[in-house]
């Protein structure tokens, strides 16, 4: 089972790539999609977000009627394992951290921006440094999964860019650990 929110922030658009693998012959395209359940779109320093939606009862009933189960926490409780946050301490070179942050100017600047909700956009430096560190983190990631795997049953690994999600797959697979997945190539 996968447990999780997936329209984060309440915003449509960040669905999509989701929705888009589980139903791709209702929500294959991005551009029906944004016409019938995004907003207007905003233009931001990483380029154009879609920061508000529409239809959103539409889209979760049917969303509801596909493939997801939407139940309340007091009805599921007794049946999880209790909730465990962990930070993992990792220690990656100076050098690696430093190539990774090559060419983003304003480091701050975008830190702000990306907590204030405006994702950059794939091409924008920041978002491939965030990219260089993620990859950055896949051996580590893999080390602590496997470890993990050792004690528990099953594991449940979110990805936000789409090479350090095939990084750790196919760096599972290699250790002959069953994957099942959904990206949103």
């Amino acid at each position: 089972p996968i447990t999780g929110t997936p329209i984060p922030n309440g915003r449509a658009a960040e669905a999509w790539p989701l929705f888009s693998r589980l139903r791709p012959d209702l929500w294959g395209q991005f551009a029906p999609f944004k016409e019938r359940y995004c907003g207007e779109p905003v233009e931001t320093p990483y380029g154009k977000k879609y920061l508000k939606s529409k239809n959103l009862e539409e889209l979760g009933r049917i969303a509801r009627d596909s493939f997801m189960v939407r139940r309340k926490q007091e009805e599921v409780l007794g049946q999880l394992p209790p909730l465990v946050r962990q930070i993992i301490p990792l220690d990656i070179p100076e050098l690696h951290i430093a190539e990774a942050q090559e060419g983003v100017v304003d480091l701050s600047a975008a830190v702000r921006a990306i907590a204030s909700g405006n994702l950059p956009s794939p091409a924008d430096p920041v978002s491939t440094a965030r990219k260089k560190l993620g990859l950055l983190k896949v051996p580590y990631a893999l080390e602590f999964i496997l470890d993990l795997l050792d004690e528990a049953p099953a594991a449940v690994v979110f990805c936000h860019h789409r090479e350090v999600f095939q990084a750790l797959w196919d760096g599972l697979t290699a250790a002959e650990v069953t994957v099942v997945g959904a990206n949103g190539a």
